[in-house]
């Protein structure tokens, strides 16, 4: 699946998840342009609400989409 980051700008320089999109989740709905239709979206946040709104979002203009449960603290944890 694509990787989408939904955290701020700030965020996602601090440290994100090797080959994710970044696109805020405030902007994400005038910018869903920019993401593929065809295929799957994973998205993620710090630890979840905003990629659980994200992927809400996304579903409802019918996307495929599910999101990280855990956000990027849970990647972190793993990725050490």
């Amino acid at each position: 699946p694509l990787l989408l980051d939904v955290r701020t700008a700030e965020e996602f320089k601090a440290g994100h998840i090797p080959e994710a999109v970044n696109i805020p989740v405030d902007d994400l709905r005038k910018r869903l342009h920019e993401l593929p239709q065809e295929r799957e979206i994973a998205t993620y946040c710090q630890v979840g609400q905003r990629g659980y709104l994200a992927t809400r979002v996304l579903l409802q203009h019918g996307r495929q989409a599910v999101n990280l449960s855990g956000g990027y603290m849970t990647y972190q944890m793993w990725a050490e």
